[in-house]
């Protein structure tokens, strides 16, 4: 039998855990492009950026690191922004992304001003290696 953890922290208005992990893995659920105080951007890859942000912290708090996300996907509001959050996914994740969910577009968001929203999941120890073919 394994321990989940679920980060939940008092307040939030949704019934469900903002991660869940044990000491391998962890799933990081759906980010969106807030700040601490709740602000968000207005440009898709300032909100990606910022979701980014928010993911590295959620995942350093249990240990584990950005490099260590074998599993990503993404959605947005509109397919266009796709092309613009590409530049936050690169600096993120470098040459040797992790594997990506579908891109789901054309989504409406919990919040009317988010454009993207993220989810991830992490693997302790696990490292992206590119393969060529």
């Amino acid at each position: 039998m394994s321990t989940w953890k679920a980060l939940r922290p008092e307040g939030i208005p949704h019934p469900f855990a903002l991660a869940l992990s044990t000491e391998e893995t962890m799933f990081v659920s759906g980010l969106g492009g807030h700040d601490a105080e709740g602000n968000i951007p207005e440009s898709p890859l300032d909100q990606a950026r910022q979701a980014l942000r928010t993911m590295q912290e959620r995942l350093e708090s249990q240990g584990f690191s950005l490099d260590e996300v074998v599993w990503f996907h993404p959605y947005t509001t509109d397919i266009a922004y796709a092309f613009e959050m590409d530049e936050a996914l690169r600096e993120a994740f470098g040459d040797n992304p992790p594997a990506c969910g579908s891109m789901l577009a054309g989504v409406q968001l919990a919040d009317p001003r988010m454009k993207i929203e993220f989810e991830a999941v992490a693997v302790k120890g696990a490292q992206r290696v590119r393969v060529l073919q």
